[in-house]
């Protein structure tokens, strides 16, 4: 029976912090601090961290590992008492990962009801604000999407009723066609950024075009936010949402973290080929 080929997802590494340290350093030690926390009853930690140098890009990898802590009653013969004692941990799941240190794409494994896309972007962001304990961290995973479904939208909708999103400012550079509207941001030192267009007899479609609640979609379809479009197609009401459609690849098992990263290097590269149109 051949090997099962794995789903592999992509999303991006947004931080902040308040100290002088090199953005590269900060992220490492974050990631190999021996960090464990409870998420949903259950067990979150990095383990094998290490960092790789290929065809000129520095990543880091390793795996993110949901396990069960639980507790039982045993009896103490010596004291002829019960006492609550630790078993065990049992691996529930390990999600691989790789990450660009420099644009901070990351590509992860997902384990279908065991490690969710939310549940590692959660993990992994709490991880890295528990290893510097919570104080001036920012930090975040953000999916990165496909753009056909929530920008196609836009053409495919016969009627648009309303579009919303919000976004932060790119981490660290930005491409087209959301440039100019990051640079507004950049300009204002804003962190957040948010639109919101409704009209229930329809919003003219022609104005979008070009326009920056059009960039704004974009530039959260690219991982720096998010967002929807809800309108009418065959007199049907949709709503389609940024969040709904994460950028994926199918590959075929691997052998160790280099042959990961061997396999998914050129996956991030495409990624970021894409960023720069």
């Amino acid at each position: 029976m051949p090997p099962r080929p794995q789903t592999i997802l992509f999303g991006r590494l947004n931080i902040g912090y308040a100290t002088d340290e090199e953005k590269n350093a900060f992220i490492y030690r974050s990631l190999s601090a021996n960090q464990l926390i409870e998420l949903h009853s259950h067990g979150y930690g990095l383990f094998d961290i290490s960092n790789y140098s290929r065809e000129g890009r520095s990543f880091v990898c390793g795996q993110l590992v949901k396990y069960r802590d639980t507790r039982t009653e045993v009896v103490d013969e010596t004291s002829h008492t019960l006492r609550e004692d630790k078993v065990p941990e049992n691996v529930i799941a390990k999600s691989d990962f790789c990450l660009d240190y420099a644009t901070g794409v990351i590509a992860y494994r997902v384990i279908s009801n065991r490690l969710t896309s939310s549940l590692f972007r959660q993990a992994f962001s709490e991880l890295i604000l528990e290893a510097n304990d919570r104080l001036f961290t920012y930090a975040v995973v953000e999916s990165i999407q496909t753009e056909i479904t929530v920008i196609q939208a836009l053409d495919q909708l016969e009627t648009i009723t309303e579009i919303w999103y919000e976004v932060h400012p790119t981490n660290p550079s930005s491409r087209e066609p959301f440039a100019q509207l990051d640079a507004q941001l950049r300009k204002i030192r804003a962190r957040t950024y948010q639109q919101f267009a409704q009209n229930p007899e329809g919003l003219d479609k022609q104005g979008i075009v070009g326009d920056d609640i059009r960039n704004g979609l974009f530039m959260a379809a690219d991982g720096y936010g998010e967002g929807y479009v809800k309108g009418i197609k065959e007199g049907i009401l949709q709503t389609i949402r940024t969040g709904e459609s994460p950028l994926q690849a199918i590959i075929t098992p691997w052998d160790g973290q280099e042959q990961f990263l061997e396999k998914v290097q050129p996956l991030i590269l495409e990624q970021l080929q894409r960023m720069r149109q």
